[in-house]
């Protein structure tokens, strides 16, 4: 996941899913999948921020990458 592209598509395949739950009326599961969504971010960000050698495994399973993703934004998103 060290690529951009991966990433990206990643971490934007879900979004249709919501977009059609949000659609169609389906309050209940769009609710759960959003929040289900922002852990799925939480670990992918992290996993990104580890094979890049910035954090530690251990604090992907503290869900550090959720205060952690403002400190790496352009090295997260940007690859710089």
């Amino acid at each position: 996941m060290k690529n951009l592209l991966i990433f990206y598509t990643i971490i934007l395949l879900p979004l249709p899913v919501l977009a059609w739950l949000a659609i169609n009326d389906l309050s209940l599961y769009f609710v759960i999948g959003a929040i289900l969504y922002i852990i799925y971010r939480n670990f992918t960000d992290g996993y990104r921020l580890y094979l890049l050698g910035l954090i530690s495994k251990n604090d992907i399973l503290k869900f550090k990458p959720i205060f952690l993703r403002a400190k790496y934004f352009p090295k997260l998103y940007f690859g710089k």
